[in-house]
């Protein structure tokens, strides 16, 4: 968004304002004004647009010699094989379905336009806030708040983990000849027998389908073993966050049989990415929605104050998720804000969430009364 002519100012002693009252939004560039530095075609810290059903554009002119800059625009007439078309053409292969028919895109799927990921604070409360536009004054726009967190599977090597049973293989192999490696400190814990299963195994080749159950236990038999890291043989593998943690509470005894065995899952999957599949994935865990329902066709301001680990405290990230879909119509968002909010203001806001749940069921009963139960029979 930006501003101009006798607005200018007022505008900007309000953004200094809010900024002050609620702090810096989490979400970079929700006034679309800023291009990505290496694409010009999109909006900074924001998904590429198709330039067909989602378009970063002019916002349509405003009364009273107001500009309001660049906005996200979203047309949901457009029929679902000119989407898939533009879609599979710019590469967006990730939109792409099967089947598409001629029928707008507004019947079946919508269009949302996301931003980039940011950190959650843990405990933290958020307070989004936006402008909405629709054409013909249209109902059928959301905005979404959707969260995301890494889940944790078990640490034992099953055989659905390996990715890549010859790639395995092949790394164990090596690591007869190579003592300062991960793969040779692994050999180092191996049974004898297990060692003549690898060794017999051709190179590039899986060993068979009845002897990966016991390679599978072998190796977890060696993540339990405290001593299995070494610096040298992990040299040159880049290790994330949680394994240097868990490295860190290591070196000082702090950890325990499970977590030992966690450890050493988290050095063998950096150290073997193609062949062994993560213990940890990155799941959507939590979502919050603001329907956009505005009377007229005119821009409307919208917030909400939600709270993403209040009952999901294994969310550590979040996206805004820009939604229209049916009526087929155009609907424009601008001044996208994530804000820290107090905690009384989301327990506020969900005091008033319920009055209004209470107030709608009381209004449901007035209008159809329960029915007396029939008498007894004899």
């Amino acid at each position: 968004m930006r501003w101009s002519g006798r607005f200018l100012w007022l505008a900007a002693v309000c953004a200094v304002s809010c900024a002050a009252a609620r702090g810096a939004s989490v979400v970079a560039n929700g006034g679309f004004e800023a291009p990505d530095p290496a694409d010009p075609q999109r909006p900074a810290h924001w998904q590429q647009p198709d330039g067909l059903g989602a378009q970063w554009t002019e916002a349509p002119a405003q009364p009273k010699g107001t500009v309001r800059g660049r906005a996200v625009r979203l047309d949901t007439r457009v029929p679902e094989h000119d989407m898939v078309a533009r879609w599979r053409a710019q590469g967006l292969d990730a939109w792409v379905f099967d089947d598409p028919k001629k029928n707008p895109i507004a019947a079946t799927y919508g269009l949302s336009f996301y931003s980039e990921a940011v950190r959650v604070t843990p405990g933290q409360a958020y307070r989004i806030a936006f402008d909405h536009l629709a054409e013909g004054g249209a109902k059928g726009a959301m905005v979404w708040v959707r969260g995301y967190g890494v889940v944790r599977a078990s640490a034992r090597v099953r055989e659905r983990d390996v990715r890549d049973w010859a790639g395995l293989a092949d790394e164990l192999r090596a690591g007869a000849r190579a003592a300062a490696s991960p793969a040779g400190r692994v050999w180092a814990y191996l049974s004898e027998p297990m060692r003549a299963l690898v060794q017999k195994t051709p190179p590039g080749a899986a060993p068979a389908a009845e002897e990966r159950p016991a390679l599978a236990r072998a190796l977890t038999s060696v993540l339990l073993e405290p001593d299995l890291y070494a610096r040298d043989a992990w040299q040159g593998v880049r290790l994330d966050a949680d394994t240097r943690a868990l490295l860190a509470d290591h070196a000082q005894g702090k950890l325990r049989r499970p977590q030992i065995l966690r450890l050493n899952r988290y050095l063998l999957e950096a150290a073997w990415p193609a062949a062994l599949a993560p213990s940890r994935e990155r799941r959507h865990l939590y979502d919050t929605y603001v329907n956009c329902f505005v009377d007229g066709a005119a821009w409307t301001h919208f917030d909400q104050v939600f709270h993403p680990t209040r009952r999901t405290p294994k969310v550590t990230e979040m996206r805004v998720m820009l939604f229209a879909y049916w009526p087929p119509g155009v609907y424009w968002f601008d001044n996208v804000s994530v804000t820290p909010a107090p905690l009384e203001d989301w327990e506020a806001q969900r005091a008033r969430d319920q009055a209004d749940l209470d107030a709608y069921r009381k209004a449901r009963e007035a209008e159809h009364p329960a029915e007396p139960l029939p008498a007894p029979g004899p």
